[in-house]
């Protein structure tokens, strides 16, 4: 297996990510916090410095570069909304779903990658593949249809997502006329770009320590022994080549899909601060997070809110008034909750802050839980 490690950023995906956490007014502070959390101690005072440090220019960067979008428009909105696949739980929007299935992540320039991303979904139509669910990156994903079955209309391809019906009329729309919508989000996202990548060479530093690492790491180690180890189905994966490229924006998860213009590729994305419990000492590392994370679950109150969170979000007063406790102790409940990556806090209009279950997290918490305790 080769491997090949991509440190230029693909400025059109970083660009979109930076918009939707600044229109959902998803914290980088509470990212830092949930890294913070589960590393514990191995994070001494320089690291822990050298990571509020990154988070600042994080945050930096998203003021700087977004605050002159309104999250109250409705191009803005209609582009960026989010939504919840119904099964895996995943959060996408519009302009994911528009552009990550059809990127190539080695095309760093703008342009470029609009060019490419035209002319793969224009392939994707005319040829015979077919969409078929939304992926955990948040993106359409198709494959090849079995010889002898007819393609779907588009329509009919739409329909079997997993998704409320709402959204797939948004898609099918978007679809239907790609090129004209897709320069309709590019003029949303070009600003942001033209200046990002600028921007993102604070964090090199950060970068050139993740390769380092990733490099000692897949000297030693397969693909498929780590997708195993994070609980997900190695045998996807033996065989395939592997490029590996890090996110600044998304920082705090790793994931790894197919490459989408070939399949005997794997596209492993890091987030620049991610070190997984993957290394010699991981079982103690998770057994402190399993330990810490449960003496914080183990609130009665703290569950009854979680379950709440469950199928929609919700202000603190909503939350309080529901629960029958006042505003300060919920907002204590609050975050701890988000500490130990259990929820999601995304600003809203003035002081208001609603929260979210972080369905993914608490499906990786468990699935962790399992792997130490449980699995031989």
């Amino acid at each position: 297996m080769s491997i090949k490690f991509i440190n230029e950023p693909n400025v059109l995906m970083e660009a979109i990510e930076l918009i939707y956490k600044y229109v959902k007014g998803i914290s980088f502070d509470a990212l830092e916090q949930r890294i913070l959390s589960r590393y514990n101690e191995r994070f001494d005072d320089q690291k822990r410095g050298l990571m509020h440090e990154y988070v600042a220019s994080l945050i930096g960067i998203s003021k700087d570069l977004c605050s002159h979008i309104d999250p109250r428009d409705e191009v803005i909105k209609r582009f960026f909304e989010r939504y919840t696949a119904d099964t895996n739980f995943t959060e996408i929007c519009l302009a994911k779903v528009m552009t990550y299935a059809f990127t190539n992540i080695e095309i760093t320039d703008f342009d470029e990658s609009i060019d490419y991303i035209k002319a793969r979904f224009r392939y994707i139509m005319e040829s015979e593949f077919s969409f078929y669910r939304i992926g955990h990156l948040g993106f359409i994903e198709y494959a090849k249809i079995p010889d002898k079955s007819p393609k779907k209309a588009l329509r009919d391809q739409v329909d079997l997502l997993d998704i409320p019906g709402q959204y797939k009329w948004d898609i099918l729309m978007a679809f239907s006329d790609f090129d004209r919508e897709l320069d309709k989000l590019v003029d949303i996202v070009r600003p942001v770009a033209d200046r990002l990548i600028e921007r993102l060479g604070v964090l090199d530093e950060a970068v050139t320590k993740r390769t380092e690492f990733w490099r000692d790491y897949f000297s030693k180690t397969t693909i498929a022994q780590l997708i195993a180890s994070q609980g997900g189905d190695e045998s996807e994966f033996v065989g395939r080549d592997m490029l590996v490229t890090f996110w600044r924006i998304p920082c705090d998860y790793i994931t790894a899909d197919a490459l989408a213009d070939n399949d005997r590729i794997i596209c492993l994305y890091i987030g620049m601060l991610v070190e997984p419990d993957i290394v010699s000492d991981s079982k103690n590392l998770g057994i402190d997070m399993i330990q810490s994370t449960l003496h914080i679950l183990g609130n009665k109150k703290r569950l009854e809110i979680l379950h709440l969170l469950k199928h929609k979000r919700l202000f603190g007063y909503e939350i309080a008034s529901i629960v029958g406790l006042d505003a300060t102790t919920v907002s204590r409940h609050m975050s701890a909750l988000s500490k130990c990556g259990m929820v999601t806090a995304e600003k809203g209009e003035g002081h208001i802050i609603y929260y979210t279950a972080d369905k993914n997290n608490i499906k990786r918490f468990f699935n962790t839980v399992y792997r130490i305790l449980i699995d031989d």
